[in-house]
C-alpha cells in the first residue's frame, strides 16, 4: 500500500475509525523534496499511568496509510490501571499484526514508531517479535523481531516543545537537506554548550543508555533535535573505554554515509538485518536506539488522556 487512490483511502479511514476519536494535528508544512509523506507509519503512543508512571502504560495504536491526512485511531488499551511493562508486548501483538496487515505490502513494509517519555527511551521495541512461537526452526523474515524486517524508531511523547517547536522544524530541515555529522554528548554533563554550538545537520550521539543520558537527551530535545543516537545495555561503570569509541566512530560513518535523516530509519534496520544473518562487521549497531521525530509528521494525539481517572 505504498499509496493510495484519494476513494480507497477514503474508505479505509472510514472503516477504521469506526466512531473512534480522530487525531487532533495542525496542518504540518510542505514537505522536503525526496520525501513525499505517504509512506505507511503505525504509530502507537505509551503513556505511563498517573499514579505508577514507572511500569505501566496506556497505550494508542494510530495508522497512517499515506499521509499526515490518514491518521487514524485503530485501538487502544481499556483498562483504568494501565498494562505492566513486561506485559506490554503481548498485549500490542494483535493490535500490531492488525495494523500491519492494513498497511504492508509486497514492497513495503510500515514503519514503527514508538511514543514515549525519555526516561522510558531504552525499551527494546525493536526486539519484540510478531508471534509468541515460532514454527519452524527456519524463520520466516516476518516471525523475526520487527527491528529486522521493518524500520522501528522511538518519539518523544510530548505536546508541541514549546519554545524550542521553531527549532525543532528548523533542525529537521537542516538534517533533511543531508550532511549528517555526528555530535558525540560525551560527557553529558557538558550537553547544553555542546548543542548550543553545532551545526545544523547534527547528530547527537550517546554512548550510554536513555537512563544514564535522560538529561542530556532531554536537553537535545528542548535544543530543537528531532534525530539521536545511543546506546543500550552498555553501562559505565568507570567511565568510557574503547567499546565507547568504537561506537562513536562507526556511528559517525554510518550518519556520513546515509546523508539524510529520512534515509536513516531504513540503513538501521539493514544493519539489524546484517546482524540476524550472522553479520559480524555489523554487529557494533546492536545497542543502538534512535530518536526520529520528524516535525512535519506530527505524534497525533487526541482531547481525552488515556489515562483519565
Amino acid at each position: 500500500m505504498e499509496t493510495l487512490p484519494d476513494g480507497e483511502r477514503g474508505l479505509l479511514k472510514d472503516k477504521l475509525s469506526g466512531g473512534r476519536t480522530p487525531a487532533r494535528a495542525a496542518a504540518p508544512p510542505p514537505r522536503s523534496q525526496g520525501d513525499d509523506g505517504r509512506n505507511p507509519v503505525v504509530t502507537v503512543v505509551l503513556e505511563p499511568d498517573a499514579f505508577h508512571p514507572a511500569d505501566r502504560f496506556h497505550w494508542r495504536v494510530w495508522i497512517w496509510p499515506g499521509g499526515s491526512g490518514t491518521t487514524s485511531s485503530l485501538a487502544e488499551s481499556d483498562g483504568m490501571e494501565g498494562v505492566p511493562l513486561t506485559a506490554l508486548q503481548n498485549e500490542l501483538r494483535a493490535p500490531l499484526g492488525k495494523a500491519f496487515q492494513l498497511l504492508d505490502s509486497p514492497h513495503r513494509r510500515a514503519r514503527l514508531e514508538v511514543a514515549l517519555p525519555v526516561e522510558h527511551f531504552d525499551m527494546d521495541v525493536d526486539f519484540w517479535r510478531p508471534q509468541t512461537a515460532v514454527r519452524s526452526y527456519r524463520l520466516h523474515p516476518a516471525e523475526r523481531p520487527f527491528g529486522v524486517h521493518r524500520q522501528v524508531v522511538l518519539r518523544y511523547l510530548g505536546h508541541s516543545r514549546g519554545p524550542s517547536a521553531q527549532a525543532w522544524r528548523e533542525r529537521w530541515r537542516a538534517l533533511d537537506e543531508g550532511g549528517l555529522e555526528a555530535l558525540p554528548l560525551n560527557p553529558p554533563a557538558y550537553a547544553r554548550t555542546t548543542l548550543e554550538s553545532a551545526p545544523g545537520p547534527a547528530v547527537p550521539v550517546l554512548c550510554r543508555t536513555a537512563a544514564e543520558s535522560i538529561e542530556a537527551l532531554q536537553e537535545a530535545i528542548d535544543a530543537g533535535y528531532g534525530l539521536a543516537l545511543w546506546a543500550r545495555g552498555v553501562q559505565h561503570t568507570y567511565g568510557c573505554g574503547q567499546q565507547c569509541v568504537d561506537l562513536r566512530e562507526h556511528t559517525a560513518k554510518l550518519l556520513r554515509r546515509t546523508g539524510r535523516a529520512v534515509a536513516l530509519p531504513e540503513a538501521l534496520r539493514r544493519l539489524r538485518e546484517r546482524m540476524g544473518e550472522c553479520d559480524e562487521e555489523a554487529e557494533w549497531a546492536e545497542p543502538l536506539a534512535l530518536l526520529y521525530d520528524d516535525p512535519q509528521r506530527p505524534v497525533p494525539r487526541c482531547d481525552e488522556p488515556l489515562n483519565s481517572p
